[in-house]
C-alpha cells in the first residue's frame, strides 16, 4: 500500500478532527438539550404531583373535620329532640306528672342551676299559665343531667305559645328581684323559625350576654294534638367547636370558619381583614372573587386568579362553611429547590460545554473514539430518565466532564425521587391521619365518664372503670348514671370494627342509650328501642354488643339484658365467683325488630359485679393463646378482696403478664362495682 502524501495526511487529519469536533459538539448540544428537557419535564410532573397530593390532603381534612363537627352538633340536636319529646308527653298525659312550683329570677341564686319563670309581656297573668308551667317544671331533672354533662351548654329553656317561659341556667339575676320578669320572645329567631318550619333549627352565631364567648341556639317545636304549643331551645358555646375546626395542623395555610350568611366566625389567620368578621363577598381580599364558589357547593377547591387554593366544605347541620386558604407560593415552595438545581445545571452544562469543546479541539485526534462512546451511552441514559424511570442510573465510567454530567443526572434523579416519596409520606401520614385521629381520640375520651368514683355522696355502692383502646380510637365504651334517686344504669358495650368509624358509631350508641334509659322501662325495652334507631341510620352495617343492667340501689335487685355481649361476673361476699349465664340476643344494629329477654339477679351487701369486653378474654400472647374466661376467673379470685379500682389494676396486671411483648389487638374495657346497700 502506497504511503499517503504528507499534505494529504494533514488534510485527512483536519477532516477527521473537524468531523470529530462536529460530532462531539453536536453530541454535547443534544445531551444538554435532553438533560434540560428532562429536568423541565420532571419539574412539570412534580408540580402536577404536588397539586394532586395537596388537593387530596385538603379534601380529606375537610371531610374529617366536617364529619366530627356534624356529629358534635347532632349530639346537641339529640338533647333538644329528647326535651321536646318529654314536653309533648307532659302535654299529652298531664295526670301522670306532679306540678312543680317555679319562681321568678332570684339574684341570690346566682351561680346555681335554677329553674326560673318569665312571662312574655305584662298583659299575661301568671295564674293563667301557672298550671302549664308547673307541669313543664318536670323537665328540670332531665335538664340537670344535660347541664352536668355538657359544659358548653349555658341555658336550656321552653317558651309556650300561651306566653310563659321556663329557663334553666346559673344566671338567676336576669330580671327584677321582686315580682314577675318579662321577656318578649315572640319575634326571636330561635322561636319563630322552628314554629314556622316545624323542624329543628340552629341559629347563627351571636355573642353571649355574659361575655362567655360566641353562642348558637338549637331549637325544636312542641306539638299537642297536632297543634303547635311551645319551643324547646338550648344555648351552646361554640368556642371549642371553632378551635377544633380552625386547628388545622398545617403550617402552609390558614383556616376560616364562615357562617351561612358568609361572615367569618373564627380564623387562624393574623390578617386583620379576616378577623374583622366581614362578609367574604365584600372583603378587600382575593377571597371575594371565589366567595360564590365557596357557598354554592357541598365541598370543593376553588383556585383564584393568583393560583391560591381555597378548599371549602359545608357543615350540614348548621350550613356553616369550613375553608382552608393555601397560597400558591407556599404550595409550590419545595419546587424552588428544583428550579435552583435546573439553573445550576444550565450553568454546569454551559461550563462543561466550553471545556469539552476546548478539549475536543486539542485532543480530538487521540481520544475521538473514547469520547464518542460515553456520549452515546449518556444520551441513552438521559432518554430513559427523561421518560420517567427515576430508578435508572447513568453509567459514569470515565472520570471527565462526561462522567460528571452523568453523576449530575444521577443526583437529579435521586433527589427528585426522594422528594416525591417524602412529600407523599408527609402529607399522607403526618397531617391527614395524625391530625384527624388525635381529634377523634380526644372527643372519644371526653364522652366516657371522667369522674371516678362517680357518686361520692352515695354510700350504697362504689365503682371504677377503665378503657384502653388498641388504636388511637376504639369501639368499646362503658357508662353509668342514675335514672332516678334509687336506680343506677350500668352499660358495657363493644362496637364492631376499629378506628374512626367504630368510634363515631360508639358515640351514637352511647348517646341513644343515655337518652332512652331515663325514660323508664326494662333493659330489654330500652335496648330494643335503641336497636331500631341504630338500624335506621346504619349505612356502614356496623353493630354493637351491649350489656345493660338497672340496679335498684335500695334492694340490690339487678335487672339486665344482653345483646350479644360477654357474660358478667358476680363475686359474692362469701368469696364465690360465677358468671351470670344470661340468654344472648343478636347485637344491636344487626337486624330490625330485635327481641331481648331480661335476667333477674339480686346483689347482697358486699357483692361485686364485674363487666368487661371481649378484649379481656381474647387477649393473645406471642404463641397466639387466648387469656380466656378461666384465666379471668382466676385473676378475679386473686383480687376479690380488693376495692374496685385496685381489683381492675390487679386483673390488668394478670393480662399484661400473660400477653408479655405481644401487641394489643383489641380494646380492653373493664368495670367493677361493689354493692354495700343501705
Amino acid at each position: 500500500m502506497k504511503d499517503i502524501p504528507y499534505k494529504k495526511k494533514t488534510k485527512i487529519r483536519t477532516q477527521i478532527r473537524n468531523l470529530i469536533l462536529g460530532v462531539s459538539v453536536t453530541a454535547l448540544l443534544i445531551t444538554c438539550a435532553i438533560g434540560l428537557s428532562s429536568m423541565i419535564t420532571i419539574r412539570s410532573e412534580g408540580e402536577k404531583k404536588i397539586t394532586a397530593d395537596i388537593t387530596e390532603d385538603l379534601l380529606n381534612t375537610l371531610r374529617g373535620k366536617t364529619m366530627l363537627a356534624d356529629s358534635e352538633l347532632e349530639r346537641y340536636e339529640g338533647y333538644v329532640r329528647a326535651s321536646a319529646g318529654m314536653a309533648e308527653d307532659i302535654y299529652a298525659c298531664p295526670e301522670e306528672y306532679k306540678p312543680k312550683p317555679v319562681l321568678p329570677p332570684d339574684p341570690e341564686a346566682v351561680g346555681n342551676l335554677t329553674m326560673q319563670r318569665y312571662l312574655k309581656d305584662p298583659e299575661i297573668n301568671y295564674e293563667d299559665v301557672r298550671e302549664e308551667l308547673e307541669l313543664l317544671g318536670n323537665l328540670e331533672d332531665y335538664w340537670r343531667q344535660i347541664m352536668e354533662m355538657e359544659e358548653n351548654i349555658t341555658d336550656i329553656y321552653i317558651a309556650t305559645e300561651s306566653g310563659g317561659q321556663l329557663s334553666y341556667n346559673r344566671n338567676s339575676n336576669i330580671g327584677a328581684a321582686e315580682g314577675e320578669s318579662y321577656f318578649d320572645y315572640g319575634n326571636s329567631e330561635w322561636y319563630t323559625q322552628p314554629k314556622n318550619t316545624h323542624d329543628i333549627y340552629f341559629t347563627g352565631v351571636y355573642e353571649d350576654s355574659y361575655n362567655r364567648g360566641k353562642n348558637i341556639s338549637c331549637s325544636a317545636p312542641v306539638y299537642y294534638n297536632g297543634n303547635f304549643v311551645a319551643v324547646v331551645s338550648i344555648d351552646i358555646l361554640v368556642d371549642d367547636l371553632n378551635e377544633m375546626l380552625t386547628g388545622y395542623n398545617n403550617k402552609k395555610g390558614e383556616t376560616l370558619l364562615i357562617d351561612r350568611s358568609g361572615h367569618v366566625i373564627a380564623t387562624t389567620s393574623n390578617n386583620p381583614v379576616f378577623q374583622s368578621g366581614e362578609s367574604i363577598y365584600s372583603m378587600d381580599h382575593e377571597i371575594s372573587s371565589v366567595a360564590g364558589q365557596i357557598v354554592s357547593a357541598q365541598e370543593g377547591i376553588a383556585v383564584s386568579e393568583k393560583g391560591d387554593f381555597y378548599a371549602h366544605s359545608r357543615i350540614p347541620t348548621t350550613n356553616w362553611y369550613f375553608c382552608i386558604v393555601v397560597p400558591r407560593d407556599k404550595i409550590y415552595a419545595s419546587l424552588r429547590v428544583v428550579d435552583h438545581r435546573i439553573k445550576s445545571a444550565i450553568s454546569g452544562f454551559f461550563i462543561a460545554f466550553v471545556v469539552m469543546v476546548a478539549a475536543v479541539i486539542l485532543l480530538a485526534r487521540f481520544f475521538s473514539a473514547s469520547l464518542t462512546r460515553p456520549i452515546d451511552r449518556l444520551k441513552e441514559d438521559v432518554r430513559i430518565i427523561s421518560s420517567g424511570n427515576l430508578d435508572w442510573r447513568a453509567k459514569a465510567e470515565s472520570r471527565n466532564e462526561i462522567g460528571d454530567l452523568a453523576e449530575s443526572f444521577n443526583g437529579m434523579a435521586v433527589s427528585l425521587k426522594q422528594y416525591i416519596e417524602d412529600l407523599t409520606r408527609m402529607t399522607a401520614e403526618r397531617e391527614r391521619i395524625g391530625a384527624e385521629l388525635s381529634i377523634a381520640a380526644k372527643i372519644q375520651a371526653d364522652m366516657l365518664p371522667g369522674t371516678l368514683p362517680p357518686f361520692p355522696e352515695r354510700n350504697e355502692l362504689d365503682l371504677y372503670a377503665t378503657m384502653d383502646p388498641a388504636k388511637e380510637v376504639g369501639g368499646d365504651f362503658y357508662d353509668f348514671f342514675l335514672t332516678d334517686e334509687n336506680h343506677l344504669a350500668l352499660v358495657m358495650a363493644d362496637v364492631s370494627g376499629k378506628g374512626v368509624p367504630a368510634a363515631l358509631f360508639m358515640v351514637i350508641a352511647k348517646t341513644l342509650i343515655m337518652m332512652r334509659a331515663p325514660m323508664g322501662g326494662l333493659p330489654s325495652d330500652i335496648l330494643a328501642d335503641v336497636n331500631e334507631q341504630l338500624c335506621a341510620r346504619n349505612d356502614e352495617t356496623l353493630f354493637v354488643t351491649v350489656w345493660l343492667g338497672i340496679l335498684d340501689i335500695t334492694t340490690g335487685a339487678l335487672v339486665s339484658a344482653n345483646a350479644g355481649h360477654e357474660y358478667p361476673v358476680v363475686m359474692t361476699r362469701k368469696g364465690d365467683i360465677k358468671l351470670i349465664m344470661e340468654k344472648h340476643s343478636p347485637p344491636l344494629a344487626a337486624m330490625e325488630g330485635l327481641s331481648l329477654q331480661d335476667t333477674q339477679t339480686v346483689l347482697k351487701s358486699g357483692d361485686k359485679l364485674f363487666l368487661y369486653t371481649d378484649g379481656v378474654t381474647e387477649a393473645t400472647d406471642s404463641e397466639e393463646r387466648l387469656f380466656g374466661e378461666k384465666r379471668l376467673l382466676e385473676a378475679l379470685n386473686c383480687n376479690k378482696e380488693k376495692a374496685p379500682e385496685a381489683l381492675l389494676k390487679g386483673v390488668r396486671k394478670k393480662i399484661d403478664e400473660f400477653v408479655g411483648d405481644a401487641p394489643q389487638f383489641d380494646d380492653i374495657t373493664m368495670l367493677c362495682m361493689i354493692f354495700t346497700g343501705k
